[in-house]
């Protein structure tokens, strides 16, 4: 695909048994420019993730129906924010988000920066990650195992400004969705 961008489609890559995901800086690089991880799973010795193209995905969340200035949206969820570290002109971000007496299986949480001002939203890079230990944690007597979410983000390129990191999340079954503005900002 890289040598040919006609052949750039959709994908899954799955592989096992100790190997991981550390493609070189110019392979990551043409899957920022290129592609979204919609879906993923890291299990026991085996892990997946399904990229689709970027294009095929709103990179912008129109926020407009919401009130802005209010920490909570929509339908309220539990979430926490237990990582957000910077590191150079790189930013990692790492929590869990569900809804409340409903399993997390269909629930898409999407992490966006909301610059000061505006009421659009900029959809993050992020991936799932199946935290167990969450349903465990709460006793949970649903599955929201897969409640968790990791993001890397280089803020080289974000445009001059405050921005607030902010959760969305939405669950196509149950048709709940919420939006959460967190304590988390950057300052470009």
């Amino acid at each position: 695909m890289k040598a040919d961008s006609t052949k750039i489609t959709p994908f899954w890559y799955i592989d096992a048994f100790g190997k991981t995901f550390s493609p070189s800086e110019e392979t990551n690089n043409f899957i920022s420019q290129n592609f979204h991880v919609e879906n993923n799973y890291d299990g026991f010795q085996a892990w997946t993730k399904h990229f689709v193209l970027l294009k095929d995905v709103p990179k912008i969340i129109d926020l407009s129906k919401y009130n802005l200035s209010n920490q909570y949206n929509g339908d309220t969820f539990m979430f926490n924010i237990e990582v957000f570290e910077t590191l150079e002109n790189n930013i990692k971000i790492s929590g869990w988000a569900y809804f409340d007496k409903q399993n997390a299986t269909k629930t898409t949480a999407d992490l966006v920066l909301i610059k000061e001002g505006s009421s659009k939203g900029l959809r993050l890079q992020s991936q799932k990650v199946n935290r167990p230990d969450v349903t465990t944690y709460f006793k949970n007597q649903f599955n929201v195992d897969n409640a968790g979410f990791n993001s890397i983000i280089n803020t080289a390129n974000l445009e001059t400004g405050n921005y607030k990191l902010a959760i969305y999340l939405k669950n196509e079954e149950t048709k709940k969705v919420g939006l959460v503005l967190t304590d988390k900002t950057i300052n470009k």
